[in-house]
């Protein structure tokens, strides 16, 4: 063999090595894809901002995330979030009408999994049939990992719900590989009986140090929304909706006012849906407009506690209530109805009253509305909401063998 011939072989030899070492790297590298389902809008509610947290507080180097819904998508955050990370949203608009047939997902549904592959996907949805129509076809798509995820309960003695878990029980129990809840309550709310020991509870988590207490923070926004100092102000975060029970705090305050007509109090209403306009012209007809405000800085919940004295929850029923963990780490005193788990409850500064019971609300505001803030990040920490724990959790289901 010539110089030449052995200097060609040789040239050759560490090609080939570089090749096999580019594959190995590649092979090592390749993307571990998700699909976030949801099956309602992505907007600014608490699935989605459940998920934004934990994918905040994940490790994506090796993951990406898309989202899909059969709806609208408007929650700004989290879409710029999984864009800059690499993902994409898939929007279908289809008209959504809470409470009605969710069969019209499946086409879509079923069209995006067949363009793209994906290695698991994470189902949100408080509709037992959306839950079990996505599992159903992500299995029939070959998805190997086919987490369904419950958020939120609901009011027993419902014949209809009874009727649609029924239902959509062996659709669920043949179809999904791993089942997640928020609280017992939602688990037992969505999934069939034959899957309750499988469960595992993932937390709500939050970042308790965002919500942390800055005087200097709460007089800022009391000068931007131009409320006094020695003005009481009464807060809710929440979508519009009949489950979140908005109206309740417009009656509340109604009868707070009869009780004390010489109170500077305002009360502070923050969310998006379908009920917001009936809640206004419920204050505007209760006569209460001066005292009643609705902000619109969805993005800015952190900001919006510094401002507030007593935070409000008259939910008829919740999976757990995200905001209700916020609030408690901002330091704020928390009035709840029973509709809320109590594992929510995880410090002093918060209580439950029945929401047949208005006087109660009443003089709960009375006796709360001079509390002083309280450190509460250590508390919610260890009580197991902090959102790094909940993203290692999560992450963990995703990438198991």
């Amino acid at each position: 063999m010539t110089i030449r011939e052995k200097d060609n072989r040789k040239m050759m030899d560490q090609t080939h090595e570089v090749q096999i070492t580019a594959n190995k790297e590649t092979q090592s590298k390749r993307t571990f894809r998700v699909l976030e389902i949801f099956g309602e809008p992505i907007n600014k509610g608490g699935q989605q901002s459940f998920v934004l947290y934990a994918l905040e507080n994940m490790d994506l180097s090796n993951i990406t995330v898309d989202l899909f819904t059969p709806y609208y998508a408007n929650n700004l955050q989290l879409i710029g979030f999984i864009k800059a990370h690499g993902g994409k949203v898939i929007a279908n608009d289809l008209p959504f009408i809470p409470g009605k047939s969710r069969r019209n997902i499946i086409p879509v549904l079923k069209d995006a999994l067949q363009r793209e592959k994906y290695d698991a996907v994470h189902i949100h949805s408080g509709s037992i049939t959306a839950l079990a129509y996505s599992a159903r076809e992500a299995y029939r798509a070959g998805v190997k990992k086919i987490i369904v995820h419950s958020h939120s309960s609901g009011e027993s003695g419902s014949i209809k719900h009874d009727l649609i878990k029924l239902y959509s029980a062996p659709i669920l129990s043949k179809n999904a590989t791993h089942y997640c809840a928020c609280s017992n309550e939602a688990a037992e709310w969505e999934f069939p009986r034959n899957v309750w020991k499988k469960v595992q509870i993932i937390n709500n988590g939050i970042d308790p140090d965002h919500f942390a207490y800055d005087v200097y923070k709460r007089k800022e926004m009391r000068k931007k929304y131009e409320i006094e100092n020695e003005t009481v102000v009464l807060g809710h975060v929440g979508r519009f909706s009949r489950e979140k029970n908005q109206g309740f705090l417009v009656e509340l305050l109604k009868n707070y006012l009869a009780k004390h007509p010489d109170e500077r109090i305002k009360l502070l209403l923050m969310g998006e849906g379908d009920n917001k306009q009936d809640a206004k012209k419920k204050a505007h007809r209760y006569g209460l407009d001066e005292y009643i405000a609705f902000p619109e800085d969805y993005d800015k919940v952190a900001e919006f506690m510094q401002m507030i004295d007593i935070f409000l929850v008259p939910s008829l029923y919740e999976g757990l209530s995200l905001v209700a963990l916020e609030a408690q780490a901002s330091g704020l005193p928390v009035i709840a109805s029973n509709g809320l788990p109590q594992r929510v409850k995880v410090t002093d500064n918060m209580e439950f009253i029945a929401l047949d019971n208005i006087n109660a609300w009443c003089e709960a505001i009375e006796k709360h509305k001079s509390d002083k803030r309280i450190d509460n990040r250590s508390i919610i920490k260890k009580a197991g909401f902090d959102i790094k724990d909940t993203a290692r959790a999560i992450q963990e289901i995703y990438i198991s063998g």
